[in-house]
């Protein structure tokens, strides 16, 4: 049964992008979930073939909501761990409560309080935990939460590192103990908050001062990139392969000059933007509905698969998919 329980959840994690998320029993049981599992597993699709054989039936796979636990677990009960009063802090006080009424729409539990006693990775095996005064019980265990600089291999030289475990750098992200490091993403130069929007930046910058380094060169000071940009763009509750099950927003007013033209500076939705000769590139309503704010299914939709868009926009692509080694 605990099994099964781990295949399934392997198979459909698709969760609110902040805090903790925890999943546990709820409403019909582990049963329950295994007979809505197999119906959605075994239904078909039916077609008539066009050529030679015509008349015979041929069976196909109902392509599923791949990622949406929330969908095909609805037995569970989902709930988001936060630490603070509120969720995505450093988000505009109206995003937080946008976010927080979703989660609630959605019937995702948010507490809050102290939860320095959570995991530090990833659980599949059922346990608990407790979150200021409740005592909260999950099947599966995700800490999506930023866990500050990834440093640790420098711990033993602490001189590097600040109190919070980023590297101490100067104007050009070099370190100030060691001339041999640079930081992208883990110094402890003020950046609004970490992205692609301000990493490119930052790794344009040290690509070219550690070869002038080399050679010996005076180095450039780092200019932040998109100042503009305050806070993150775009919020994801959930993710799906059609937006169905998702949500998402679009803050159009820290979006660079040519990307709000594309949103109406926020205007949502066709008759304003984008009208139907670009939904051949982008997903149909991906900046919200007729008139209406830059936010929904349309922009989730859009939103799922711009990650792999982008790495081939910026990259050579992202590689290969690792092979399963183990179930």
């Amino acid at each position: 049964r605990r099994a099964h329980r781990r295949h399934r959840l392997r198979h459909a994690l698709g969760l609110p992008r902040a805090g903790h998320l925890l999943g546990g029993p709820q409403g019909r049981g582990l049963e329950g979930g295994r007979r809505h599992q197999n119906r959605e597993h075994h239904r078909r699709l039916w077609r008539r073939s066009r050529g030679p054989g015509a008349g015979r039936q041929h069976p196909r796979p109902v392509p599923r909501q791949e990622g949406c636990a929330r969908v095909s677990l609805e037995d569970r009960r989902w709930v988001v761990l936060v630490s603070r009063s509120k969720i995505i802090a450093g988000n505009p006080e109206k995003t937080q409560n946008t976010v927080m009424g979703v989660l609630k729409s959605m019937n995702i539990d948010l507490v809050t309080g102290d939860i320095s006693g959570a995991p530090e990775e990833f659980s599949l095996e059922v346990g608990s935990l407790t979150a200021g005064n409740e005592k909260v019980s999950y099947d599966v265990f995700l800490p999506m939460y930023s866990r500050g600089p990834n440093t640790a291999f420098l711990k033993g030289a602490p001189e590097l590192l600040d109190a919070r475990g980023a590297i101490k750098v100067n104007e050009s992200l070099q370190s100030t103990g060691r001339g041999q490091i640079f930081a992208v993403g883990v110094g402890d130069n003020k950046v609004a908050f970490i992205g692609f929007a301000k990493l490119d930046a930052q790794w344009k910058d040290v690509t070219n001062n550690v070869k002038a380094y080399l050679e010996g060169k005076e180095l450039k000071k780092h200019k932040e990139g998109m100042p503009g940009m305050t806070h993150p763009p775009i919020v994801v509750v959930g993710n799906s392969i059609n937006g169905k099950g998702a949500w998402a927003g679009i803050d159009c007013s820290v979006l660079p000059a040519p990307l709000k033209c594309c949103c109406c500076c926020g205007m949502g939705g066709f008759p304003f933007c984008p009208p139907p000769c670009c939904w051949p590139c982008v997903h149909p309503c991906c900046v919200g509905y007729c008139g209406g704010k830059t936010e929904g299914a349309g922009p989730a939709a859009f939103i799922g698969p711009m990650a792999f868009k982008t790495a081939g926009l910026h990259f050579k692509g992202i590689g290969e998919a690792p092979k399963q080694q183990t179930m």
